[in-house]
């Protein structure tokens, strides 16, 4: 059997941790490859982990002081593989010229945000200065955030590191391939599409009034859920957009503004409710199907499973025009793509599916159908295993 090495910051939180771990490590087994796991837990700091934040601070090189990534080769883990499979490798775990003991090995590299192809951050937005070597950073706090402007100097390292690498690099949307294939970091690479994909087995559409009673919610409401990892306090996924809509709703009694993914449950109000992080995704698929509608005003994403979640289990998607999630929602027809950053066209889409039940409805069915066809996790796995069997054949 081939082994396959993947890496990623977490395995238990984020849509990175989802595909690497719960999707593919935990399933590649079925197919005849032996999965092998290295994580922030195996890689992270130990040590001087206070010296090596102040060195970051002064210096303005984030990771670049994890030594413990600096002896990747001699883990067995990494011996063994016959291929590396990378996912998220920033987020304090991993130091970028750790990069360099790939070369020798068959590398697949699936992007779940744009880290790779910027200077510092996770997210572009409307910047386009990754084009062009990310000189003068107008943010340095974007995550993952820098001390001093050393985003160009960054941009250079990664250029340098890139040179020798030979690695197949996997998109889950055509926006974020677009985007590569752009990247003066990442465009002479081999750049693929394989979509995201997530279990509609799980994911599927329950009985409504059954899975508010299991959950506790009200059966008199219209329910408005979100969900993202920090919740409302983690702007790229749009969290101060759901409380200007709280603001516009909250003296509607009728609607219950319903969030998960934050630390801590608490209460928030008569018609808000706030969950901490959910891992089960059996009590996730009910809190889509108990909503009415699944509101994701995200500012940067590639291509979310939340809204593949939500559209599997029949709930309509109310999102901005970001990232890959229009290749994920299609207007007027499973759900409600709004105009970038419009505060107005947000609210008006989730008015516009609440005063009509039956768009509500055959929306919710055409997105299960969606799902089925283009975004299953067999599908995405498959798509993984072909890619391994062509790379391990060469």
């Amino acid at each position: 059997m081939k082994n396959v090495l993947y890496l990623n910051t977490l395995t238990n939180k984020g849509g990175a941790a989802k595909v690497a771990y719960s999707f593919l490590y935990k399933n590649i087994g079925k197919y005849g490859f032996n999965p092998l796991f290295l994580s922030a837990k195996n890689l992270g700091r130990e040590k001087h982990e206070l010296l090596i934040k102040k060195l970051e601070k002064s210096t303005g090189l984030p990771d670049f002081f994890n030594f413990k990534s600096y002896g990747l080769y001699k883990l067995k883990e990494f011996g063994e593989a016959d291929v590396i499979h990378l996912h998220n490798i920033h987020g304090g775990y991993f130091s970028p010229l750790a990069l360099l003991f790939f070369t020798n090995k068959p590398v697949v590299w699936t992007l779940h945000d744009e880290q790779s192809f910027t200077g510092h951050c996770a997210w572009a937005y409307e910047c386009e200065k990754w084009l062009a070597g990310c000189r003068h950073c107008p943010d340095l706090k974007r995550y993952p955030k820098i001390s001093k402007d050393t985003a160009a100097f960054l941009f250079r390292v990664k250029k340098c590191l890139y040179k020798p690498l030979k690695p197949t690099v996997v998109c889950p949307s055509k926006w974020l391939a677009r985007r590569a294939k752009a990247s003066p970091l990442l465009g002479k690479f081999d750049i693929r599409l394989i979509n995201n994909g997530v279990d509609e087995e799980i994911f599927k559409p329950y009985d409504k009034a059954r899975a508010r009673e299991e959950l506790n919610l009200a059966q008199d409401k219209t329910i408005l859920f979100f969900s993202s990892m920090g919740s409302l306090k983690n702007p790229a996924k749009g969290g101060q957009y759901i409380k200007k809509a709280f603001e516009r709703f909250k003296d509607n009694k009728d609607i219950l503004f319903v969030c998960t993914g934050g630390r801590e449950r608490s209460y928030c109000g008569d018609n808000f409710l706030e969950f901490e992080y959910i891992e089960d995704e059996n009590i996730m698929a009910k809190f889509y199907s108990a909503a009415d509608l699944f509101i994701y005003p995200s500012l940067a994403d590639n291509a979310p499973l939340v809204v593949l979640e939500s559209l599997a289990c029949g709930t309509p998607v109310i999102a901005f025009d970001a990232g890959g999630i229009p290749e994920q929602v299609k207007h007027l027809e499973s759900g409600y793509i709004a105009a970038y950053r419009d505060e107005d066209d947000f609210i008006n889409g989730i008015k516009t599916f609440l005063a009509d039940e039956n768009l509500a409805y055959s929306a919710g069915i055409r997105g299960r159908k969606v799902v089925e066809e283009k975004f299953t996790l067999e599908g995405m796995i498959s798509g993984y295993i072909k890619l391994y069997e062509e790379i391990t054949s060469r």
